[in-house]
């Protein structure tokens, strides 16, 4: 949650969760953003999946907005890659990736 010091309002929060692998592991994501929803209740909570879990995180009443990264197609190569990565830049307050992977 941010405060303007000037309006003294409460601005909504953009959170940005990274989970990019199997169905499994979407599923086990789903208390991460229950929780973060949970700590940051004003925020905006956007998830990046595969499209094989998106309809896990589209279920979600705490999910916003579910973006597709097609690490198979779309997104394989490293150029595409870096050019998804340059659409998301600057937009988030706060990105939570639960994995280790570099990609």
């Amino acid at each position: 949650m941010v405060l303007d010091a000037q309006n003294m309002e409460i601005l909504m929060e953009k959170i940005l969760i990274i989970q990019t692998a199997f169905p499994g592991d979407a599923i086990l994501t789903l208390p991460l953003i229950q929780k973060t929803k949970y700590l940051f209740p004003e925020s905006q909570i956007e998830i990046i999946a595969i499209p094989a879990t998106k309809g896990i995180f589209e279920a979600s009443p705490f999910v916003k907005k579910v973006i597709v990264l097609d690490k198979r197609n779309e997104h394989k190569s490293l150029f595409s890659l870096i050019k998804f990565g340059m659409k998301l830049r600057n937009y988030y307050d706060r990105v939570i990736c639960p994995h280790r992977s570099l990609r």
